[in-house]
């Protein structure tokens, strides 16, 4: 709730909210957290599909998403255009963070040129703000937890755990279920489809020699969080 508290005093001071709407859409947080509670319950022993919804659903109030578009409905034309800005400054700003941050390790693991440096950034910076502008409940949560735990999550680890989430989303939502082997199979296949579109996205930067590196490198850091899913138990 504190950092829905948070969000509420940005949008305030970005779109010059008065105290009462301030205090209403805490009233609208408030009720969504009911409707959270009421969603774990309902989740309990439910279909896969009902599972699903159930946890698009809470991704949706957990990461504020659900209360910003509670808020938009409540705005005048004038504020939903300082909204639109607001929402712009903070994509660029997010997306230049990470650029900047994801752009020193590459420098320091490949020994980028000046040349390199420049064109990385590029890329970068355009996937980022892409990144940005079509931000999931899922990205909001990874990047919540990892704020809370006061960690910088390489890009690489969250675009797998992004997808991986998104492809058991998927899976349930068609009525499918888990088990071990499941999770660890479409773990393997998030980490090689996150391999391969980012060694693809600097293979018309990098040298042959450098490519190699970089695979060799996000396959090390992802292979390590794959193998702490656990694996299905073989049948004797």
């Amino acid at each position: 709730m504190d950092r829905l508290t948070n969000k509420v005093a940005k949008w305030s001071a970005a779109l010059g909210l008065d105290q009462e709407a301030q205090e209403k859409l805490l009233e609208i947080a408030d009720t969504q957290f009911d409707e959270l509670e009421a969603l774990g319950k309902d989740a309990e022993g439910g279909d896969p599909s009902t599972i699903s919804e159930s946890a698009k659903r809470a991704m949706a109030i957990m990461s504020g998403r659900a209360l910003e578009e509670s808020m938009v409905e409540t705005l005048t034309p004038e504020q939903k255009e300082k909204y639109e800005q607001f929402g712009n400054r903070q994509a660029q700003s997010r997306a230049e963070a990470s650029t900047l941050r994801q752009l020193a390790s590459l420098q320091e693991e490949l020994m980028l040129t000046p040349e390199q440096r420049n064109n990385v950034y590029g890329i970068i910076l355009e996937d980022s703000l892409e990144q940005a502008e079509a931000s999931s409940d899922v990205n909001s949560m990874i990047d919540q937890f990892a704020s809370q735990s006061g960690v910088s999550l390489d890009p690489s680890l969250k675009n797998m755990i992004s997808s991986l989430a998104n492809r058991g989303l998927e899976e349930l939502a068609s009525g499918n279920e888990f088990n071990g082997d499941s999770v660890r199979e479409l773990a393997e296949t998030a980490m090689n489809d996150s391999i391969t579109q980012q060694v693809e996205r600097l293979a018309p930067v990098l040298t042959e020699a450098q490519l190699e590196l970089y695979r060799s490198q996000l396959e090390s850091r992802l292979t390590n969080f794959g193998s702490m899913i656990p694996r299905g138990k073989k049948e004797e």
